[in-house]
Parts: C-alpha cells; sequence; structure tokens
C-alpha cells in the first residue's frame, strides 16, 4: 500500500491531505499517516532530487529545494521555447472566437 501512495503523490499536482489518501487506498487515516511518515523518512534521509514534505494533515512529493536555481532555468528555457504549429493554430483560435470552450476548440481543430 505504501507504493500505491507514493504513486498518488507522484502523479498530484497539489498537496494531498490524509483523509483523501486513506479514501483513496481504502485504508484507515492512522494506517496511511505511518506509511507516509516511511515515505517521508526514506525519501528525506538520503541526498536524492525528490523529497516528501508534510505541512499538517497534508503531504507532497517535491523536488529538492537545493536544485531550485536548475529548475528555474530549465523551465524557464522551456515556457520561453517556440511555439509549435499547433499551438499556434490554438492560440489564433482562442484569439478569435474567444471565450470558446475546450470542447468548441478541439471540435474546429478536428482533434478528440
Amino acid at each position: 500500500m505504501k507504493s500505491a501512495i507514493e504513486s498518488l503523490l507522484y502523479i498530484s499536482t497539489r498537496p494531498l491531505s490524509f483523509k483523501e489518501l486513506a479514501k483513496l487506498t481504502n485504508q484507515k487515516v492512522g494506517e496511511v499517516e505511518a506509511m507516509v511518515k516511511e515515505l517521508v523518512d526514506e525519501y528525506n534521509l538520503k541526498d536524492g532530487g525528490i523529497k516528501i514534505i508534510q505541512n499538517g494533515h497534508e503531504v507532497q512529493m517535491t523536488t529538492n529545494p537545493k536544485h531550485t536555481e536548475l529548475i528555474q532555468g530549465f523551465l524557464g528555457e522551456e515556457v520561453s521555447g517556440e511555439l509549435t504549429p499547433a499551438s499556434i493554430e490554438t492560440l489564433s483560435i482562442i484569439a478569435y472566437r474567444q471565450p470558446i470552450s475546450r470542447e468548441g476548440l478541439e471540435q474546429i481543430r478536428g482533434v478528440n
């Protein structure tokens, strides 16, 4: 069950509460708290690139804070890169037809 919690933390874009994790894994909150504590200890004892941060009753998987500048540089390059033809098409449709829903945009572009 610990690996299931680890997977959920990995894919989540936001902190997850013990209650949410318990519901998703069909476990008791106390059991989830114990498994999260083990995961926190495992990840935070080693000097790896991934850490697990617990804030009150919520927990989240994050990158190691000592790599902040490296990550910001990478994300800055990724965001400032050239737009793909599909991105330009999408932005053109949004600019011309706004406001538009995702479904409407996909219908115009002919994609599912």
